[in-house]
C-alpha cells in the first residue's frame, strides 16, 4: 500500500485499537510510512510516539524531527508541540522565542493548547 492518508489511517487503527489489537509498533511502521510520504498528520502522530516512547524508543531529537516536518507544512498541532520541546529544551537547544513564534503561528489557527501556552508566557 502507497496511499500515505491510507497509511496514516491504519497508522490511527493499530494506535487507538480500532477494528485491530492495538499495536503500537505496527501503528509506528504505518505512521512512518505515510510520513516518509509527506503526511503531515503522520508526522505529527510519530513526533509524539518519539516524544512519550510508545511504539519505539523515546528520542527528543527524532520527535522533533518529525515535529519541524509536519509543522512547516502548516500543521498546528506539530507546531505547539514543536514550541513544547523548544520551551524545554527537549531534543533542541532551548530557544523560548522560537517557542513562542511557533505557538503563536499554532494559536493562530485556533489551537487552543497553544493559546493556554501563550497566555502563561505573559
Amino acid at each position: 500500500m502507497t496511499d500515505p492518508t491510507a497509511q496514516n489511517h491504519l497508522g490511527d487503527m493499530y494506535l487507538n485499537g480500532a477494528g485491530v489489537s492495538q499495536d503500537y509498533e505496527k501503528a509506528a511502521e504505518w505512521f512512518e510510512k505515510s510520513a516518509a510520504q509527506g503526511n503531515s498528520f503522520a508526522q505529527n502522530s510519530l513526533g509524539h510516539m518519539y516524544f512519550k516512547g510508545i511504539g519505539v524508543s523515546q528520542n527528543y531529537e527524532k520527535a522533533a524531527e518529525w515535529f519541524e516536518k509536519a509543522a512547516a507544512q502548516g500543521n498546528s498541532n506539530a507546531q505547539e508541540s514543536l514550541g513544547i520541546l523548544y520551551y524545554l529544551g527537549d531534543g533542541v537547544e532551548q530557544n523560548y522565542e522560537e517557542a513562542k513564534e511557533l505557538w503563536e503561528k499554532s494559536a493562530a489557527q485556533g489551537n487552543s493548547d497553544a493559546q493556554d501556552h501563550l497566555e502563561k508566557l505573559f
